[in-house]
């Protein structure tokens, strides 16, 4: 039994912020953000809040009022499900319209911390290929597929993100690389129809929360054959045809896929990772304030500080579950399944420290990546307003806070076990042969 999660955290901003500065960039990004926010509250208040109807108005794709996502972009894909056309006024306001958190048609579902919480403590209680107490194990020198792999190259880049380390840069960097590959040898699915329509990570293969069981069992049974049959699969690999997935838990997937499948992610020092998550979801309230309870909201503040923030996350907290999951209850067990996982010859991660050299990596590796190089556009980013002065104050209480610190070290003690495994390893792990899963 394979075991998928995906945590629609969506887009995460890829640069690093020092402590307490504010940037240009987190203004425009605050900026665009609050246009955004009142764009939305507008549209919501004249059609009287009924997302019904916002549904209906979004669907007239063809008026001249309404454009897509990625204008010019994607020339071959197909057309753009008509629930992520935007109004021409919203794209005007930011200049160039982010793909995700909101749309303004097909409203999709997005995840409270409870309900992500729950679904990790559900997928964790399945045991790994029927065995209880288990971790998922990445075979170490890869696995022979029923479609056979082509000069090396997978067809499916499964991009496990693990939030706030670079994963937004990386998906958009993923983005140009499917469209060089759709221009020069088409692309492997149109847009506009199902299943495709309803994926939130569009034009990336979707394996978020909101449908990484569909999308895994959709390659898994071959269903829509149309789409999804091996033979099918198989005359669009050799035909140059790539996938590019995302999802926070894509951990798994490549054993539903009949195709050759290789693992990435990215890496973050784990406590500069826990504090940027903790600046970003609680003290400026990004992505629309998702993670925040409905009692935070009505006072417009996140009340925690550092520690209880990690309680708030639960098991959500802990990336490790991301690379190794499974239900072994002794945390020895998974850092050591994660460190064995990061190793094997079909998963390749980059360092977000070392995020530049990743890339020329990437590029110089797999062919799908040769020249992908200008990937600066605002898409897919979700930006956050920047800290206040009393908020900025108060995070640096806590940073003063040497209890507060410690707990916060002993927490991602095993995260930073793997994280220095991973560092150590780096170089060595992409001058060693690739395989696929």
């Amino acid at each position: 039994m394979t075991l998928f999660l995906a945590f629609t955290c969506g887009a995460c901003a890829v640069f690093a912020l020092a402590l307490g500065v504010v940037t240009t960039e987190e203004r425009r990004g605050a900026r665009a953000e609050r246009v955004w926010e009142a764009t939305i509250a507008s549209e919501r208040a004249s059609l009287g809040g009924d997302l019904k109807t916002m549904n209906a108005k979004a669907t007239v794709g063809a008026s001249e009022n309404y454009v897509k996502p990625f204008a010019g972009r994607f020339k071959s894909i197909g057309e753009w499900p008509e629930s992520y056309m935007v109004p021409t006024h919203v794209e005007a306001s930011l200049g160039k319209l982010p793909l995700a958190p909101v749309r303004l048609g097909n409203w999709f579902h997005k995840p409270n911390q409870d309900e992500i919480n729950d679904f990790i403590v559900k997928w964790s209680s399945k045991a790994v290929n029927d065995v209880p107490h288990q971790v998922y194990v990445v075979p170490a020198n890869g696995k022979a597929k029923e479609v056979k792999t082509v000069d090396g190259s997978p067809m499916f880049y499964n991009f496990v993100h693990v939030p706030k380390a670079g994963g937004t840069y990386f998906s958009v960097f993923m983005s140009h690389a499917l469209e060089k590959s759709g221009e020069k040898h088409g692309y492997p699915y149109p847009m506009n129809v199902a299943p495709f329509r309803d994926w939130i990570t569009l034009p990336l293969v979707d394996t978020s929360q909101n449908n990484v069981e569909a999308t895994a069992a959709h390659y898994r049974n071959g269903e829509p054959a149309q789409f999804f049959a091996t033979e099918h699969l198989r005359e669009q690999y050799i035909a140059g045809k790539r996938l590019f997935g995302k999802g926070q838990y894509g951990m798994g997937m490549c054993d539903d896929m009949k195709v050759p499948c290789i693992y990435l992610t990215v890496l973050r020092d784990p406590v500069e990772r826990y504090l940027s998550h903790y600046k970003y979801s609680c003290l400026n309230g990004a992505e629309g304030r998702a993670q925040w309870l409905d009692a935070w909201k009505e006072i417009d503040e996140c009340p925690l500080d550092p520690i209880e923030f990690m309680d708030h996350l639960g098991p959500n907290l802990d990336w490790i579950v991301q690379i190794a999951p499974g239900t072994a209850t002794n945390p020895d067990v998974h850092v050591a399944q994660a460190k064995a996982n990061l190793a094997s010859a079909c998963v390749r991660y980059l360092l977000l420290e070392r995020y530049e050299d990743g890339l020329d990596k990437m590029r110089a590796t797999f062919a799908d990546f040769d020249g992908v190089h200008d990937v600066t556009d605002y898409h897919m980013k979700n930006p956050s307003r920047p800290m206040d002065d009393a908020t900025r104050t108060r995070y640096e209480k806590y940073m003063a806070n040497q209890t507060i610190v410690d707990a916060i070290v002993e927490r991602h003690r095993h995260m930073k076990q793997v994280y220095d495994f991973a560092v150590a390893h780096y170089d060595s792990h992409w001058a060693s042969a690739i395989s696929t899963c």
